[in-house]
Parts: structure tokens; sequence; C-alpha cells
């Protein structure tokens, strides 16, 4: 790569008088390219692929030349996306399944190797939200974010881990939220699910790292999806689910010798 950089630099610098900028818009443009092809042929898993934040990292891999594997409950959605993303063929694998019932992550996780042969990548995305007060919190209310939130990573965490050992290979990126850094009030329950996926997380990276299977956690504020549509922030001013997905891809072009523990992104003029 370091000879195509300079070869790259050394041309751009010949046609740099008339156009400044072509210096900088030419190692860009070689480095997106680098990114493309590290990247290209490569098997992502993503939970709640169909909307919001998991559509748009779906999308974002399979610019990258990925193969795509997505689920989630809603079987419009999943319709939806997959006439969405219909460009990209057989590279997009599409499934309904609730990530809070093991079989039916085993099943998802089964087929997808089926189809594609490996798994270099788990983004654990799906995610569920209900806000209420201590008091008011019910057994109902708890278990469906614990479930969903933290039952559902651990479950495709367990059904991925294997083949990732057997190759000496992997990436799990699990998105958790500033919830899972901080409690706030009306956020009980899902603090808790999400603190608990923090917690996960540093398991997962411990036991991994000696199979070379990486492990990251990405701390949102609110992002503009439907899940916060009664958040106390415009829509306009939340955080765009594209900026999570380049965050995605940015952690899966790390070299092997970086590793990333975890990263927060908040809203502009946020601390």
């Amino acid at each position: 790569m370091r000879n195509q950089i300079t070869c790259a630099i050394q041309y751009v610098k010949m046609h740099s008088e008339r156009n400044p900028c072509s210096l900088l818009q030419g190692a860009s443009i070689l480095f997106q390219e680098e990114i493309m092809e590290s990247l290209k042929g490569k098997v992502a898993l993503v939970t709640g692929g169909s909307s919001g934040i998991g559509l748009a990292i779906t999308r974002v891999l399979l610019e990258a030349g990925m193969h795509v594997a997505i689920c989630g409950r809603d079987k419009d959605r999943l319709r939806k996306a997959e006439k969405a993303l219909k460009e990209y063929g057989k590279n997009l694998i599409v499934m309904s399944v609730d990530v809070s019932n093991k079989p039916q992550v085993k099943k998802w996780v089964k087929a997808s190797l089926d189809r594609a042969g490996r798994v270099d990548v788990l983004v654990n995305n799906a995610g569920v939200a209900r806000w209420a007060e201590v008091e008011n919190i019910t057994d109902e209310h708890l278990d469906y974010q614990l479930n969903v939130n933290l039952r559902g990573p651990l479950y495709c965490s367990q059904s991925v881990l294997p083949y990732m050992k057997e190759q000496r290979n992997g990436y799990i990126i699990n998105i958790s939220s500033v919830c899972g850094k901080f409690g706030f009030a009306g956020t009980t329950a899902y603090s808790a699910s999400k603190f608990g996926l923090m917690a996960l997380s540093d398991s997962l990276r411990e036991e991994g790292a000696a199979h070379n299977i990486k492990v990251s956690a990405i701390c949102p504020g609110y992002v503009a999806t439907p899940m916060v549509t009664d958040a106390p922030v415009p829509l306009d001013e939340m955080i765009r689910p594209e900026d999570i997905a380049s965050t995605v891809l940015f952690l899966l072009n790390l070299s092997e010798y970086a590793a990333i523990k975890e990263i927060v992104i908040t809203r502009k003029g946020e601390s």
C-alpha cells in the first residue's frame, strides 16, 4: 500500500499546479479505494438491519463490497430494506429473526454461513427502548429490554464465536448507548440493558483476544431513528444513522495492531 500511495502522490503532484487541492483529493480517493479493497468479499452479520442505524450500516458495508446478512422481526421492514438494496443482489441475505430467541439466532447464523461461507464481522445493533421511572417499571417492561438489548447480543456472539475462533479472526461491534455509560431519569431499564452490553463487550474482548477477535462498543446519544421520535430533542438536531455507519467502517479499517475499546458519540455542543 505504501508504494501505491507514493506513486499516487507523485502522479498528483505533477498536476497540482493547476489544482492545488488535487494532491489531497488524490490521496483521499486512493485511501477510499484501499478501504473498499480490504473489505471486499468479507462477510458481516447485522442485527436490526432493516431500518435506522442497522440499515445505514448495512448499506455502507455493501458499498464496501462486503456480503451482508441482516435480520429483524418486522417482515414488512425487511421486505422494504431488501427492495431498497436490490442493486447489491446476492451480496445481501435477509431473514426474519427475533434475536431474543436463541434457536432462531442459531438458525440465522448457520443459514448465513451456508450462503456466504464464513463470518468476519458481527454488528449487534438490534435494540428497543421503553422509558419509565423506577416505580413504574413492570416485569414485562424490564424483560422486553433485557431480552433484546442484552440477551440478543449474547446469543448472537455465542453463535459466531466458534467460527471466528476457527478462522482465528473476527470483529464484534456492539451498538450500545450513552445510557450504557450513564443513568438518566426515566431510562432505568434501558440503561441497565446497555450497561450489561458494555460489560458483555469487555468480557468478549478479554476472551477473544487470544483468538485474534476484536470487540468494540459504539455509544451514541440520540440518533435520528423512529425509536426516539418522542425524545426531547428535535430530529434534525440528532446524530445521523450514517454517522454510526461511518464509525463502523472506521473500526473495520484499523490495522490488526490497533484496537478501540469504545467510542462515545454525542450531539454537537454536548459534553
